[in-house]
């Protein structure tokens, strides 16, 4: 029997679900979708812009990720940025997740985290520390661009630039190991095991080229590489 954790999405808008509602999560694999008929996915919304499987959430390895369906229609938001079909997001406390533009809205929370009390906001530039910084990006899956301060980022990147680029941008704060990286973005390639650390290294050092001042917001760490969705300038 699947166990419950302490994980839960909380309806903010969806019929049948009522503000506020909360959807325990469980161990295993959960579809949304629009139910109809015979059809019940596991977490049901009657909106017609919503697929029957629109989004599935898994849990693995103590996470739980998220997956944008190739057979939805309308596409899926994580934190106001459309989301890659196919791709896996891992989901940290306080997402926002939107289906459909917006036809659905939810969040994912822990319940040990709705627990705690928060602290204030420590005042850092009192005391002397400058304030960490966020890159204005938007990576659009669909059109393939990349947009900085409202403008599209000229020259274009490379196919695998913006694979690579849309990989860790989707798991942003999160370290992504080679092996995902052989994945996705050389898997069109027969054998993407083959694919050598110092090319995906190449890779990396190309991407943070072609993104200038914002490639700092791309690091390595224990083997893997991770973009920081926040630096401290």
């Amino acid at each position: 029997m699947e166990q419950e954790t302490d994980a839960m999405l909380i309806v903010e808008k969806g019929e049948p679900g009522e503000l506020g509602k909360v959807i325990p999560l469980k161990q295993g694999s959960l579809i949304i979708g629009r139910s109809y008929e015979e059809h019940q996915p596991d977490i049901p919304f009657k909106n017609l812009y919503i697929s029957k499987s629109h989004a599935q959430i898994t849990y693995s390895d103590g996470r739980y990720v998220l997956i944008d369906l190739p057979t939805n229609k309308h596409g899926t938001d994580l934190n106001g940025i459309t989301m890659i079909k196919g791709m896996p997001y891992i989901l940290k406390h306080d997402d926002e997740i939107s289906l459909a533009k917006k036809s659905v809205e939810l969040r994912f929370c822990f319940e040990s985290e709705l627990g705690k009390t928060l602290d204030f906001p420590v005042e850092t530039v009192s005391a002397g520390l400058k304030l960490p910084t966020k890159p204005d990006i938007v990576v659009d899956a669909e059109r393939m661009e990349v947009i900085f301060k409202g403008k599209d980022l000229r020259p274009r990147l490379s196919k695998q630039e913006f694979d690579l680029l849309s990989l860790l941008h989707s798991n942003r704060n999160r370290a992504v190991s080679k092996d995902k990286i052989r994945d996705w973005v050389w898997h069109d390639v027969g054998f993407p095991a083959g694919i050598t650390d110092e090319a995906i290294h190449s890779l990396v050092y190309r991407l943070k080229k072609s993104l200038g001042e914002y490639g700092e917001h791309i690091i390595a760490v224990y083997g893997c590489y991770r973009f920081d969705e926040e630096v401290r300038e």
